[in-house]
């Protein structure tokens, strides 16, 4: 995870108007809030950011779902 991070990030700095650039924010709140997860830290609102900025991100959806109790 750590890597992916890295790649979003050097991604949004390249070229934070690119057409995806929505979908490597989401990601990244995403990589984000599962790495907390590993650290035994609930990062809801980093789910919450990734499904907002992309309403079709399903990993964080299903996350969210499983994490509050919803699934």
């Amino acid at each position: 995870l750590p890597r992916a991070e890295d790649a979003y990030w050097r991604a949004l700095r390249l070229s934070p108007t690119h057409h995806d650039a929505l979908q490597w924010r989401a990601n990244l709140d995403y990589v984000r809030a599962e790495r907390a997860l590993a650290r035994g830290v609930v990062d809801m609102p980093g789910y919450a950011a990734a499904v907002t900025r992309d309403p079709h991100h399903q990993r964080a959806a299903s996350a969210l779902d499983r994490l509050s109790g919803a699934w």
